[in-house]
This record gives structure tokens, C-alpha cells and sequence, in this order.
């Protein structure tokens, strides 16, 4: 991964995507979780943003998505594409998902 390289938001070429991440401070064991959903010309639909007590960062993006999916849930959206920055936690996340 080039770290260097600016980060531009993609549009899901159809219906919505789901952008989450989560943070965690290990001093505090306090983080946050982030989560919105926009369509596929950009439009916001919905976001959340949590104050979150845990104990790392996987927890942390886990609990975003979680929030996200939730999110999605409420609006009636049930086809989403999903976006988080976490190598870790996106492998159980797409294990765990990919059985529904």
C-alpha cells in the first residue's frame, strides 16, 4: 500500500455503498466508529458516528460495519457494496457475509 497516494471516494457503479472505519486508542480503550451510505452518484442517504469503548482497532472497525449494516438495514437497503480500510477486519467480515 502506498501511503503517499491520495485517497478518493468511488462511487459504487449501481445502487449504494457503505464506507465504514473505527479507531481505538489503547491508553483509553475508547475509540470511535463511523459509518455512511451513499448512492451511486454520491448523495448522502444516511451516516452515524459512535463514541465506543473496546479493546482494538479490529473491534473497532467490526462494531463500524456492524453500525453500518444496521444503518442500511433501517433504509430498506438489503444490496450494498461495502468499503473499510481494515485488511483485518474485512477477512471475517467477508467469511461471515458471504454465508448469507
Amino acid at each position: 500500500m502506498n501511503v503517499d497516494a491520495p485517497y478518493k471516494w468511488l462511487p459504487p457503479p449501481y445502487g449504494f455503498k457503505l464506507n465504514v472505519d473505527g479507531s481505538f486508542e489503547h491508553t483509553t480503550s475508547k475509540g470511535g466508529a463511523w459509518s455512511v451510505i451513499r448512492d451511486f452518484n454520491g448523495n448522502w442517504i444516511v451516516g452515524k458516528s459512535s463514541r465506543i469503548s473496546t479493546n482494538s482497532v479490529l473491534n473497532a472497525e467490526l462494531l463500524a460495519l456492524f453500525q453500518g449494516l444496521r444503518l442500511a438495514q433501517s433504509q430498506g437497503i438489503l444490496d450494498i457494496i461495502i468499503a473499510m480500510d481494515s485488511a483485518e477486519g474485512a477477512a471475517p467480515a467477508d467469511e461471515v457475509l458471504s454465508s448469507y
